[in-house]
């Protein structure tokens, strides 16, 4: 099974495919290539582990010892919303599964209700509100390509938002979509930096549930839900 899943895993890096693995569900977010480095681990673990005279109580604690810091080490360099008293992992308003409810956000309402008339946003919406040189919005652009093929949502359901960093951010968003987005080009926007930070309270990235231009759900990058975009979405 370990075998099956690390060539699934393989397969993934070879056709681009940079989104989270969830291996560890919603708690950690980690790329193809570091769950392949993981598995790797464990096969080394799980043949030193047969190989082991069980008979040494000093070997097995070795093995096991090992074992716990590998996965331990997931969540040192992947700390999950909810470790050391964070957000919720489900969204910076809510659980998962709570559209109903009031939504509160970080993105300044008072701009966002000037500038979203002027955004093709009739009906249901993804916005995802990017810069081309932030790792974090590469790392959510990679989630939201996975979700959004997985889910087999629409391109032109989606809108992303960069925030202009040159006059000219054509070269800088396809490198971004090529590089970072897992190769799924989306219709984009580009806004002026101050209007951006503005809007977005200078934290980025942002991902919007939209209805006829108005925000249902944020979420951040270690907060995306599929299940609750996928419900939204495809209703």
């Amino acid at each position: 099974m370990l075998a099956a899943f690390s060539g699934f895993l393989l397969w993934r890096i070879l056709v681009g495919d940079n989104s989270s693995c969830h291996c560890f569900g919603e708690l950690a977010d980690v790329k193809p290539a570091w769950s392949l480095v993981k598995n790797a681990v464990l096969a080394g673990l799980l043949a030193l582990g047969w190989k082991a005279d069980f008979r040494s109580d000093l070997k097995v604690w070795h093995v096991l010892a090992v074992g716990v810091l590998v996965a331990a080490t997931v969540f040192i360099t992947n700390p999950c919303d909810t470790c050391f008293g964070g957000r919720s992992a489900g969204s910076h308003s809510a659980a998962a599964g709570s559209l109903d409810r009031p939504v509160q956000t970080e993105i300044s309402i008072s701009d966002w209700e000037k500038i979203a008339p002027s955004l093709p946003l009739a009906g249901r919406r993804i916005v995802c509100l990017y810069s081309t040189g932030c790792k974090f919005c590469a790392n959510c652009a990679a989630k939201m390509a996975g979700i959004i093929r997985h889910v087999g949502i629409p391109s032109e359901q989606v809108l992303c938002i960069f925030l202009a960093l040159e006059e000219d951010m054509s070269d800088q968003v396809t490198e971004f979509y090529k590089e970072k987005g897992g190769g799924l080009v989306l219709p984009y926007t580009v806004m002026e930096a101050y209007a951006f930070l503005h809007l977005t309270n200078g934290k980025m990235p942002v991902v919007l549930l939209c209805e006829d231009g108005r925000i249902i759900r944020e979420y951040d990058f270690l907060g995306l839900d599929e299940e609750e975009i996928a419900g939204f979405m495809m209703e």
